[in-house]
């Protein structure tokens, strides 16, 4: 990997973490549409996930999905472009279009949904799979001992 590749990653590395913050940051404000059930231990959306990634996916799963990601591309709406155009040379389709313009002094083009989907799996999700608080955990543990 060439400097002006390395440093294109460690900015987009960057920006996705930022990206990430602030998308769990706007999840746990999420208090209102929780969809566990009274009762629930959980106290926002980002605990919702976190425990569907870390335990089981809920009936719900897809809904919040579709939330996630919106969220996801709203923070990435407001990111300048030189920024998402770094995010979206990670994606598959940013790299295989770096491949078939090596060389190329114009600006690669972007896609939202393709930098939108490569936040998801690779940050956001990832991070839902290690987080923990009591009542993540308070949850999983009630759940697991009703199966």
């Amino acid at each position: 990997m060439d400097f002006s590749e390395r440093l294109i990653k460690e900015l987009a590395d960057a920006e996705a973490k930022r990206i990430c913050r602030r998308v769990i940051l706007t999840l746990q404000k999420m208090k209102d549409c929780l969809l566990s059930g009274d009762g629930t231990e959980l106290g926002n959306v980002w605990d919702e996930v976190c425990v569907q990634v870390q335990y089981e996916e809920s009936y719900y799963w897809d809904a919040y999905v579709e939330t996630v990601e919106q969220v996801i591309a709203s923070q990435v709406e407001r990111t300048p472009t030189n920024l998402k155009e770094a995010l979206w040379l990670q994606t598959d389709a940013g790299f295989d279009w770096s491949l078939n313009n090596e060389g190329e002094r114009d600006s690669p083009p972007y896609y939202v949904g393709d930098i939108t989907n490569y936040l998801l799996h690779e940050y956001v999700l990832l991070e839902a799979g290690r987080w923990s608080n009591k009542r993540i955990l308070a949850f999983i543990e009630r759940s697991a001992t009703r199966d």
